[in-house]
C-alpha cells in the first residue's frame, strides 16, 4: 500500500475527490477534523466518508478521525470544523 501525503491547504479551494475509476478503485482519503458543538453529520455524505471515532454532541472541543473518498476544507469550515493539515492517500 502507497501512502501520499497532502497538505489541506493546497487542497482548500478545490477541494480533493478519489474517483471511481479502473485505477483509483481502493484509494481513499484519512483525515482528522476538529471542531465543537454539534457534528455536521452531512459532511460525511458529502465527502463519502465513515467517522472513524464517535461523533457524538459533546460541547467540548474535538477531534474526529475520518476516512473518505473526497476531502472539501471549505465546506467543512463553513460548518465551523477545521481539516487538520495532514490529509494522507492511500492506495493498494
Amino acid at each position: 500500500m502507497t501512502v501520499i501525503q497532502h497538505d489541506a491547504r493546497l487542497i482548500d479551494y478545490l477541494g480533493m475527490r478519489v474517483h471511481d475509476t479502473p485505477r483509483s478503485i481502493g484509494r481513499y482519503l484519512r483525515y482528522t477534523v476538529s471542531g465543537r458543538g454539534r457534528f455536521p453529520e452531512d459532511m460525511l455524505r458529502y465527502d463519502g466518508a465513515t467517522a472513524l471515532t464517535p461523533t457524538d454532541e459533546s460541547t467540548e472541543r474535538r477531534e474526529i478521525e475520518v476516512r473518505a473518498t473526497g476531502c472539501t476544507p471549505a465546506r467543512w469550515s463553513s460548518f465551523g470544523w477545521s481539516v487538520h493539515q495532514d490529509v494522507k492517500e492511500y492506495r493498494p
